[in-house]
């Protein structure tokens, strides 16, 4: 058996994603200027937790400290907090 490992392209050089990457950066060093870890947030479903699943690898993949929360929509709170709602 023959496992082969291809390299990941940079998001940064795909083309069709060349006009959000000022707009990712700049939102990159707004989070890090905040200096606390960022709560990810969302209600307890499969949908809400694969979406924080990809928030969660593009936190590791810049280096930023975040806390996931899953809880019911009253226990949202914190600061600074991205909510993912459906």
């Amino acid at each position: 058996m023959v496992v082969s490992i291809a390299t990941v392209k940079p998001f940064a050089s795909i083309a069709a994603f060349a006009d959000l990457v000022d707009s990712l950066n700049e939102s990159i060093q707004v989070l890090r200027a905040v200096g606390k870890p960022i709560t990810l947030w969302a209600e307890p479903t499969l949908q809400n937790a694969l979406a924080l699943a990809q928030l969660e690898a593009a936190m590791l993949d810049v280096g930023l400290p975040y806390q996931r929360r899953l809880a019911p929509r009253q226990a949202a709170e914190g600061y600074p907090l991205i909510r993912i709602e459906s």
